[in-house]
């Protein structure tokens, strides 16, 4: 079965840096583009860094386990996420 676009650029931005964060350019807007570490190769953006997922409000995301939880109610395993919620 042939890939479809996405699926290429996916596989390339993965195998070039380890994770698939990219996106059209047009669907950024310039703050973003000045504030980031990215590269950019003709229409798409490849960022330096992994992003966080989209998460609606109310709720967090741990970098170190990769779980969505309830902000200052963490579900995920994660001992370092748990202490810094609970840090005073």
């Amino acid at each position: 079965m042939a890939q479809d676009q996405s699926e290429k650029i996916d596989d390339y931005c993965n195998d070039m840096y380890g994770h698939t964060n990219w996106g059209y350019i047009d669907t950024y807007s310039k703050d973003e583009l000045n504030a980031k570490d990215h590269d950019i190769d003709g229409h798409i953006v490849y960022w330096h860094e992994e992003g966080e997922p989209d998460l609606p409000e109310g709720w967090s995301y741990c970098k170190e386990c990769e779980g969505e939880f309830r902000e200052k109610t963490p579900t995920c395993d994660c001992k370092e996420e748990i202490a810094r919620l609970t840090r005073f």
